[in-house]
């Protein structure tokens, strides 16, 4: 019995070291830049959500639509939705991470579908 509960302390390290060291490989040396990352409407992207990425996009801007920038394609409960991203949400300095991240809070609201804010859409390579 002793030996079991020791294995199964084994596995939950190495499942451990596996999702801290996959977590320091993608924000590693960008940690501090993915940190301080804003949208001038959304503010800090990092704050209190993970982004998704290598979400599939489209660049929607158009002069009699300034508000809205982009539409990306966000996963929502094994499907993807099409979600606008306003113009004041999307991060506007150089992206060093090279793929595109969405950052987005769910609000699940029973008996409805979910409901999803944009809080910083940066552009990327597609997904």
């Amino acid at each position: 019995m002793r030996s079991v509960h020791l294995i199964i302390v084994i596995l939950i390290l190495v499942i451990l070291s596996c999702v801290w060291a996959f977590a320091d490989g993608v924000h590693g040396e960008l940690g501090s830049w993915f940190e301080q990352l804003a949208s001038p409407g959304g503010g800090k992207c990092c704050e209190d959500h993970e982004g998704i990425p290598d979400v599939d996009w489209i660049d929607v801007r158009d002069p009699k639509h300034p508000e809205i920038a982009y539409q990306v394609a966000v996963p929502v409960d094994g499907g993807l939705k099409l979600v606008e991203v306003p113009t004041d949400r999307v991060v506007t300095e150089p992206n060093r991470f090279n793929r595109s991240m969405i950052w987005v809070i769910f609000r699940r609201v029973p008996g409805k579908q979910v409901d999803l804010e944009v809080r910083c859409f940066m552009p990327g390579s597609r997904g």
